[in-house]
């Protein structure tokens, strides 16, 4: 009992000075912000405390709450859709994982995570603005004109939060498989002698035991969803598109 609370203790000496950085500049970055939101400020002048005046600007501006709302979209499109994917890729990739197929896999779904917004917006709007002839012959095939994709309101949110899945799924599909590798094959074998088939298996031991990892990925995908400005901004974007 003593030795595991020495181990116990030892743990929490290493992770503490890094801890309390982490606590100390996100403290100071937090309260610093939180001030200077009431007050008026730039570089040249020093803050001046103006009240409620900005909360109240930014609660009036039209525009504002539009991108909000848009925002809200992106994230409700992105969140449910990311999750399946990366627990479907993660199941597809875990089942081969010692093939070189699944190495290779698992290496190829981690690049566009490696990849910049700002890179993946700019190459992004270059595919659907019909720059690249055999994507928009793919897009033919199904009747989709691909430059409208972004250039139509209806279909531009739509559009950023499938790109914004291609970035991030990789990410959560690591998680997944990493989970995935870590349920005991003694549970499948157990239920296979019961007679239980693979979508019972998925059902009743695959679903239940991700479970952490699903509540994690939500949290991860909701906070990645709401940074996705950066995807949407970069020119060359249609006028239509969401600002």
């Amino acid at each position: 009992m003593r030795k595991k609370k020495q181990q116990v203790f030892a743990a929490y000496g290493y992770i503490a000075p890094i801890a309390l950085i982490l606590i100390v500049f996100l403290g100071v970055s937090v309260t610093m912000s939180i001030i200077l939101s009431f007050t008026k400020y730039n570089i040249l002048t020093p803050p001046q405390f103006n009240g409620l005046d900005n909360y109240t600007r930014m609660l009036t501006d039209k525009k504002f709450m539009k991108a909000l709302i848009n925002t809200l979209k992106i994230m409700i499109y992105v969140v449910p859709l990311q999750t399946v994917t990366a627990i479907g890729v993660g199941v597809l990739i875990a089942a081969r994982k010692n093939t070189w197929l699944g190495k290779l896999a698992n290496i190829v779904i981690f690049i566009p995570v490696l990849s910049s917004n700002a890179v993946v917006g700019t190459i992004w709007k270059a595919i659907l603005n019909g720059h690249v002839g055999v994507v928009e012959k793919i897009f033919a095939v199904f009747g989709i004109d691909c430059s409208m994709l972004l250039g139509d309101a209806a279909t531009a949110l739509l559009t950023v939060a499938m790109v914004s899945v291609w970035k991030n799924m990789g990410y959560y599909a690591v998680l997944y498989i990493s989970a995935l590798m870590s349920i005991p094959d003694s549970y499948y074998e157990a239920a296979k002698v019961d007679g239980a088939g693979r979508w019972a298996r998925f059902r009743y031991i695959t679903l239940p035991m991700l479970k952490p990892t699903t509540i994690m990925t939500i949290f991860l995908g909701i906070t990645t969803s709401l940074q996705c400005f950066d995807i949407i901004y970069n020119p060359p974007a249609p006028a239509a598109a969401p600002r």
